[in-house]
């Protein structure tokens, strides 16, 4: 066994990245093992438990026990892939030392990372022989881990910053799904008719901006994503005490009286639900028109984040250079996604 460090003495890229996802896997852990907890529930979409659980009058076959402190066995295993494809006979491969090293014990997580997205890799019959160990492989992209992390609620400055250059790594790497064949899924809920009327989509300004990721920006709404249109402006803007709408420089592209407008008219119609919430900082995306599609996710339950799909895979036809929404919206209209 090779304990991951900073300072890594591997060569090969694969390596040097595994050691890298290790090593900020390792420092959530030790600023929190909640945060960690947290971190991989979302990742592996179960109620993982990280640490020990207490309880009291706990009955046993013999007794009562008045209280109880049991923390149960838990195994996770990585592989990583600078690729969107896995290597079939390697996971199989995988799980039996997975079996043969846990001693039959069930609830075993095998991570496999990739530049991919999920649900495309393995197919169904190795995950029922994966399932019939023991094991869940959880299919998962360096994008989904870059923005889990990005999500949870740290606190101390030095590891926020740790975790942005970790992202700059990963980035660095070309490990990041690719800006102009991605599309940002957001979920959407009451606000999805204005969203896609006045073709502004809004968030808490401290969120990381999804431009800097995709150049497409998708509506989730009841299991799809609903619309597409193509990012033309990113702002962050906040009312004033005057109740003017102040913008600040764009992020990315210009903003015109018209953009300007349409920005006011989403928020004035958000008024019967989200009262008052222009008087925070929001990033304000406005597209070039938010065009109708289908495209429907087909594994159980709904999103319960933002996704960044990759218009190639999903769709298996690259979108052109420059594409409109309309094109993209166009090329996943009937196409799935898990």
């Amino acid at each position: 066994m090779t304990e991951v460090t900073r300072f890594p003495h591997y060569h090969q890229a694969e390596n040097v990245v595994t050691n890298h996802v290790m090593v900020m896997l390792r420092m959530i852990y030790r600023e929190s093992p909640k945060l960690f907890e947290g971190l991989l529930r979302a990742l592996c979409g179960d109620e993982v438990t990280v640490g020990p659980s207490f309880s009291q009058q706990v009955a046993g076959t013999h007794s009562i026990p008045d209280g109880l402190i049991l923390q149960e066995p838990m195994a996770v295993f990585v592989e990583t892939k600078l690729g969107p494809h896995l290597d079939q006979a390697q996971l199989a491969a995988h799980c039996k030392t997975i079996e043969a090293r846990t001693q039959g014990r069930k609830g075993n997580y095998l991570i496999a990372l990739t530049t991919g997205e999920a649900g495309h890799a393995v197919p169904p019959e190795v995950m029922e022989t994966a399932r019939a160990q023991g094991i869940k492989i959880v299919e998962t992209s360096f994008g989904a881990l870059v923005d889990q992390l990005g999500a949870l609620p740290i606190h101390d400055v030095d590891l926020g910053e740790i975790v942005q250059e970790f992202a700059d790594f990963i980035s660095a790497q070309g490990l990041l799904p690719r800006r102009d064949q991605s599309v940002a899924a957001m979920l959407t809920g009451t606000s999805w008719q204005a969203n896609r009327d006045f073709g502004v989509y809004y968030e808490p300004a401290d969120r990381n901006p999804k431009w800097q990721r995709a150049s497409f920006l998708g509506l989730y709404h009841d299991k799809h994503v609903s619309h597409v249109g193509r990012i033309a402006a990113v702002a962050v803007a906040v009312e004033d005490e005057t109740g003017e709408m102040v913008f600040e420089a764009p992020e990315t592209g210009t903003l015109d009286d018209a953009r300007r407008a349409a920005v006011r008219a989403c928020i004035d119609a958000a008024q019967a639900y989200y009262p008052d919430f222009q008087a925070n900082r929001h990033r304000y995306y406005i597209v070039d028109g938010f065009t109708p599609t289908a495209l429907r996710k087909t594994s159980p339950g709904g999103m319960m984040n933002h996704r960044y799909l990759d218009v190639e895979l999903v769709a298996g036809t690259r979108a052109p250079a420059g594409a409109p929404g309309s094109a993209v919206a166009v090329l996943l209209d009937g196409k799935t996604y898990s």
